[in-house]
């Protein structure tokens, strides 16, 4: 499951996420830089989500969050991916 992916499947249920960041080899003025590791970025930039992380984040909603995210998962069809 993509980032992307999860991130949309996730606000269906109500519970606000987003990818976890862009490489800087992917914005605008910086696109045409040498890089260093950029696969690794790139994979990343794909699947890595930041989910909620308030202080104010109870117990029950971290739950949610996790069997939520659980869910999708679970109900993912398996593939493999290369990056």
């Amino acid at each position: 499951v993509t980032a992307d992916a999860l991130v949309l499947r996730l606000a269906d249920c109500g519970i606000e996420a987003r990818p976890a960041w862009t490489p800087l080899s992917q914005m605008g003025p910086f696109a045409d830089e040498g890089r260093l590791g950029g696969s690794t970025a790139r994979f990343l930039r794909k699947y890595a989500v930041a989910f909620p992380c308030s202080e104010d984040l109870t117990s029950a909603e971290q739950d949610e969050v996790i069997e939520e995210v659980a869910d999708i998962l679970n109900s993912a069809p398996l593939s493999r991916s290369s990056g």
